[in-house]
């Protein structure tokens, strides 16, 4: 969940499940998001940390490797979607 002002951005909601045992809020990637804004480069550094913050699970489906690389990829793809979606609201 995010609550973006412009390119900033008031509050961020992140979690992973799926990748271990339970599922994990994603605070410090969260905390990028609120300090540094909406950019590219937050957007990045917050998918970078999301996946140093999860200990996933190796399996016969995927490797933790696989995981942690996954966890970074869909938590860009999430925050991208979620700035979007709240631009086109805002425009009607």
């Amino acid at each position: 969940m995010l609550v973006p002002e412009g390119e900033r951005c008031r509050v961020a909601r992140l979690a992973t499940a799926g990748v271990g045992p339970v599922p994990v809020r994603l605070r410090e990637a969260e905390a990028i998001l609120e300090e540094r804004g909406l950019g590219e480069a937050a957007v990045g550094a917050a998918a970078e940390k999301a996946a140093e913050l999860v200990e996933p699970m190796s399996d016969h489906n995927a490797s933790a490797d696989y995981r942690r690389h996954l966890t970074g990829v869909l938590t860009r793809r999430a925050v991208l979607k979620a700035i979007k979606d709240h631009q086109h609201a805002a425009t009607g």
